[in-house]
């Protein structure tokens, strides 16, 4: 397989798993059935990703953020919290913009709230609110907001 097919296999693998899992996530959850699925399809995702040679550091960020995310679901808070770190710190060496820097704090705030870390949660939930200030595509600001008023639940 040459590199530019190589490239389009992982593109395609990563976004389709990412749209099954980002269906699965906005549905009720079948526990545990669901949350197996959706784990395994977070970690598919990023396995595309991270093996894509043309992946940008926004793709990893966004990965891992998705892993987190799917970890907070699973209430899984230890590895939640993880891969919420590693998106941090890409989102932060890479120096990617306030969109991709914002979800990674929320990320965070997200996992210490299902470790119980609640001053450390509002101390990111407040970082990502001073970024959202920041992002100029309406239609970003918009699901970021509503990620950061579901970070409780």
């Amino acid at each position: 397989m040459n590199l530019q097919e190589q490239v389009r296999t992982h593109v395609f693998f990563s976004k389709v798993y990412f749209d099954i899992l980002w269906k699965l996530i906005k549905k009720p959850h079948d526990y545990p059935r669901d949350i197996e699925e959706m784990i395994h399809l977070a970690h598919s995702s990023f396995w595309h990703w991270r093996h894509n040679p043309r992946a940008k550091p926004e793709d990893i960020s966004r990965a891992y953020w998705l892993l987190s995310r799917t970890y907070a679901i699973a209430e899984d808070g230890k590895n939640s919290l993880f891969y919420a770190k590693r998106a941090l710190d890409v989102a932060i060496k890479r120096e990617l913009g306030p969109y991709h820097l914002a979800y990674a704090y929320e990320a965070m705030a997200r996992a210490s709230f299902k470790v119980n870390q609640i001053e450390k949660k509002d101390e990111y939930l407040e970082k990502s609110k001073e970024l959202y200030e920041f992002i100029e595509d309406v239609y970003e600001k918009d699901i970021l907001l509503a990620n950061l008023i579901s970070v409780d639940i």
